[in-house]
């Protein structure tokens, strides 16, 4: 008789999975079905903003427009009731008072966008192709005739500088120190007398983006580099006199336009990534340098299809979020990152053309990169009119990567509001490595009403804001599940989307499984 193997009984065993919604946002780099739950393939018009919530971000409303289709190229606050906007060849003002757009001038020589800077009671315009021009309160507006042609200007301290000289693009000059006298930033005499103007460049760095300041060093950002200095006063002789003190010479990715200063460093972008600088270390010690790159779970291509010539960066401290404004495809910005600070944890809109932002007191603005119009962002729950899709989608693991699965149920928890309409979608990998979309679909819907919407321009007393918005307080908690029977998949990818125009939070979701006997795959073939 011939032997036979003892045979064992093989039973099937329970398994569960649970995200909370991947707190730590969006990992590309790794494989997905190694994600753990604390990351996701894909997070679109979410803010993670609490651990274990994703929150559906609001939208855009329309402040004011312009009649025409030119992108404002500058936006920035000048006075608490006046902005300025810079648009084609005009520079207008806003009157936030009587809800009128003025026009300041409408005959620059034509160029690539205006930048501007706020001082005290003036502001100053640059276009890259004219000297800087300066707007009193008055609304006159006039010429520095002393100053350089440049693209891009800051206010740091009692001085104004001036970087993409028309003469040298790698410089930056700077103005005298202002006295208190009217005007301020006539002179920008390049003297070593400290009062003086004075001029620094670095001419393997290439073109200036930004200009911004750590601590006592002013930091310039170009194409091909960065470098950093500080101007240095000393009494030589009786002479008060300065000397322009260079702390840092670096050629690499440098930094496109947009780089901002915040409580948590300097923030800024390149084909690298977005960076996040706390300090400067030693020039004669290259890695004392304190900075780091906050998008490397992206993965080190994700900045290759990615336009950064026109990008922006602001950051919400309450949030404690910076957004990064470009362009993926298209021809002008359409792509929002959101970077959690507090998590490290990624987040991308879609649906928001913005080429610049203004932030006044954590209430952030936006200008369109398409028309003159200028919107205020996460207000209201569309966009201008326009639904807000969601996307989120993780692979959940079940088992080993070599055992058939059976799913067994879902549950779901989260606030919905009652309009609110969220698909719950299940893609697999059958047993024989075949990827299936949209296995199961199911609807998730809020099941009962606390405290809902009311009526256009109407609103409960201590219960919902002015004008019939839903806020955070008014949705509903909803826990729900479904039961979704799919036998003998390999892999399965959690998959929620949602396209409506109202707000909901998800916090978590468990799916439940039978894990079930190893996949019979023999198809290598023995070659020695």
């Amino acid at each position: 008789m011939a032997y036979r193997p003892l045979q064992l009984g093989y039973n099937d065993s329970p398994m569960r999975a649970t995200t909370t919604m991947s707190p730590k946002g969006i990992n590309l780099r790794t494989a997905p079905q190694f994600l753990d739950p604390s990351h996701a393939q894909s997070i679109i018009n979410y803010e993670i903003e609490d651990e274990g919530k994703l929150i559906k971000r609001k939208g855009l409303t329309k402040i004011t427009e312009v009649a025409g289709n030119k992108a404002i190229t500058m936006l920035k606050r000048w006075t608490d009731d006046i902005w300025v906007f810079g648009y084609d060849t005009t520079v207008a003002v806003y009157t936030i008072s009587t809800d009128t757009v003025t026009t300041v001038k409408d005959d620059f020589s034509a160029n690539d966008g205006f930048e501007g800077a706020r001082y005290g009671d003036y502001f100053f315009v640059c276009n890259g192709v004219e000297k800087i021009w300066r707007i009193d309160i008055g609304g006159a507006i006039s010429e520095i005739a002393a100053s350089p042609i440049c693209g891009t200007i800051k206010v740091i301290g009692p001085r104004l500088f001036a970087g993409n000289l028309s003469d040298d693009e790698t410089a930056v000059q700077y103005s005298k120190v202002d006295t208190g006298a009217n005007p301020p930033f006539n002179t920008w005499t390049d003297s070593t007398t400290a009062t003086d103007g004075g001029k620094v460049y670095y001419r393997n760095a290439g073109t200036v983006r930004s200009i911004v300041s750590l601590g006592n060093n002013i930091v310039v950002f170009c194409d091909k580099g960065f470098y950093t200095f500080f101007i240095e006063e000393q009494d030589l002789g009786g002479v008060l006199t300065k000397f322009d003190q260079i702390t840092k010479y670096q050629e690499d990715f440098g930094g496109a336009r947009g780089a901002i200063e915040t409580d948590q460093g300097i923030f800024y972008a390149n084909e690298g990534g977005l960076w996040q600088m706390t300090g400067l270390g030693q020039q004669d010690i290259p890695f004392s340098k304190q900075e780091m790159n906050v998008t490397s779970l992206l993965g080190r291509d994700y900045f290759d299809n990615l336009d950064l010539s026109n990008s922006d960066i602001t950051y919400s401290r309450k949030k404690h979020t910076v957004y990064l404004s470009c362009r993926k495809g298209g021809e002008t910005n359409n792509f929002v990152m959101a970077y959690n600070t507090e998590f490290k944890a990624f987040s991308t809109f879609n649906g928001w053309k913005l080429n610049r932002w203004m932030n006044i007191d954590d209430t952030i603005y936006g200008a369109s990169a398409q028309n003159t119009i200028i919107y205020q962002c996460f207000n209201g729950f569309t966009d201008d009119g326009l639904i807000i899709g969601t996307d989120y989608k993780q692979e959940l693991k079940l088992g080993g990567l070599e055992t058939k699965q059976m799913l067994k149920g879902c549950y779901v928890q989260g606030f919905l509001a009652t309009s609110s309409e969220i698909n719950v979608r299940f893609d697999i990998y059958d047993i024989t490595g075949k990827p299936i979309t949209d296995k199961l679909k199911y609807l998730w819907e809020s099941q009962y009403v606390l405290n809902g919407a009311d009526g256009y321009n109407s609103a409960r007393y201590s219960s919902s804001p002015y004008g019939g918005d839903i806020d955070y307080a008014n949705l509903v908690e909803s826990f729900d599940g479904c039961r979704p029977f799919i036998r003998n998949f390999q892999r399965i990818i959690l998959h929620i989307t949602s396209s409506d125009k109202s707000l909901h939070t998800l916090t978590w979701v468990m799916l439940d499984s039978r894990v079930k006997r190893q996949i019979r795959r023999r198809k290598m073939t023995q070659i020695s």
